[in-house]
């Protein structure tokens, strides 16, 4: 790949799109997931070896510096190549910049999140999320429960099915469903929602 013309990993990665218009990407390889906004999609969409960070952002009708925002997290997830040359350590300084010139909302944003059924999401034929069917397998992107075989949708935050029965004791959840035993998986004050016996703790 040439420099500053950024090229996406191809290689062992699950892509969904999720329901705020962004991307949901899986690592196969390193069995990690995240979270991409619309923004950082959309840069990730053009990072194809042959455009520069110039062109991207052109293309984008957006500023350069955003584009490189997003390429810092890209390339520091494995997620585009490594061979461009971009100051990693300026990224707050950037991120100052954009943020007092008024582009807030236009902001890149990658977030890790938990992907307890990234190697099945692989082959999993994954379904649109509205079909309310009860069609994707583990793994697939979920908006309810009605959206998955399993029917349940699962894992606070990340919102993929997952099977039922399945998430330990005290690891995130987001229904009861998914839940080992007779854990559930309740609403606690000020507490992460994770599973528990016995609900909420007094």
């Amino acid at each position: 790949m040439t420099k500053n013309k950024p090229s996406a990993r191809k290689t062992d990665i699950v892509s969904q799109t999720s329901s705020d218009g962004g991307s949901l990407l899986y690592d196969l390889k390193r069995n990690r997931a995240f979270h991409l906004n619309d923004v950082s999609t959309q840069i990730l969409n053009r990072c194809d070896g042959r455009h520069t960070i110039d062109e991207i952002a052109a293309d984008l009708s957006t500023s350069p510096q955003i584009v490189k925002v997003a390429l810092v997290d890209l390339v520091r997830e494995r997620l585009v190549e490594e061979d461009l040359e971009i100051p990693k350590s300026g990224r707050r300084e950037m991120l100052r910049q954009l943020a007092a010139a008024g582009f807030v909302a236009a902001l890149p944003m990658l977030t890790t999140v938990i992907a307890p059924s990234a190697v099945r999401a692989q082959s999993a034929g994954c379904f649109p999320l509205a079909n309310n069917a009860n069609e994707n397998p583990n793994g697939c992107a979920c908006d309810s429960n009605n959206d998955c075989t399993s029917t349940c949708c699962g894992v606070d935050g990340t919102e993929v099915c997952v099977a039922v029965d399945s998430t330990p004791l005290g690891d995130p959840c987001r229904g009861n469903c998914e839940c080992a035993g007779a854990a559930t998986c309740p609403s606690c004050p000020a507490l992460p929602r994770v599973c528990r016996i016995g609900g909420c703790p007094p």
